[in-house]
């Protein structure tokens, strides 16, 4: 077996050309690298043109990752925890590696694409997985309610931009008037999002449809695989980490 090792999901696929013998240089320098992660669309389905039109807008470059080229010899004294679900990567890269070896990964300029869920059925098997293997890191040292502070303070941002509509909903039962201020509120901030897409590549058709999966959609499904998780959890029952 090599003295390299290169972790790919099998929604991965190599974008550079060079992205071996990139990583190779690197690796025989330094032992932990990150590369660039960039969401990608292998098909042409509607739901794939709006995650790939929201990825855009908050990361025209892709994204950092440090999740997938390190030299063997980092294996040695620990493995990957599998019982952990979406967060057994964070748990050896950052708990391990960073906070305990510490260790810092060195950047090498090479790309990886992930491929976005091409349907709703695919779409919401990911998100319910995120959020039902979840808790499975925060309490893997048992059910303390730091772990659970931790989990909602950290994964706030996914269920935060169901808000306004909730919000605007629960207004319908109290005021009009404040459920119109919240549907304000939400129309104003997609639209700030709207203004950052160049015009050349504006679709109101998949951002519409972007802006009821991520603020409607993706938050509701995470936020039920999470319920059930941490139930599941408390009441000592096996949590499943496979996404089928």
């Amino acid at each position: 077996m090599g003295e390299y090792l290169v972790f790919l999901d099998a929604d991965m696929i190599l974008l550079d050309k060079d992205f071996i013998a990139k990583v190779r240089r690197a690796l025989d320098e330094y032992p932990w690298i990150s590369i660039r992660l960039i969401p990608i669309a292998l098909g042409n389905t509607s739901i794939e043109k709006a995650q790939i039109l929201e990825e855009y807008i908050w990361s025209k470059e892709g994204y950092i990752d440090y999740r997938h080229c390190i030299k063997k010899q980092l294996l040695a004294e620990r493995l990957f925890n599998p019982n952990l679900g979406i967060n057994e990567d964070r748990d050896f890269f950052e708990d391990y590696l960073k906070k305990e070896k510490g260790l810092k990964p060195r950047f090498v300029d090479t790309t990886i694409g992930a491929r976005v869920p091409s349907s709703f059925i695919r779409f919401a098997k990911r998100w319910l997985w995120y959020g039902r293997t979840s808790m499975k890191y925060y309490w893997k040292d048992g059910t303390t309610l730091k772990g659970l502070i931790m989990a909602l303070k950290e994964n706030y941002r996914i269920v935060a931009p169901i808000g306004p509509i909730l919000l605007a909903i629960i207004g319908i039962f109290i005021n009009i008037h404040v459920t119109l201020m919240f549907l304000l509120l939400y129309l104003a901030l997609r639209i700030r999002l709207y203004r950052k897409i160049p015009k050349s590549s504006r679709s109101l058709k998949y951002f519409t449809l972007a802006s009821i999966l991520s603020t409607i959609v993706r938050p509701l499904l995470f936020t039920l695989g999470f319920i059930y998780g941490m139930l599941s959890l408390l009441l000592k029952k096996r949590v499943k980490v496979s996404r089928e």
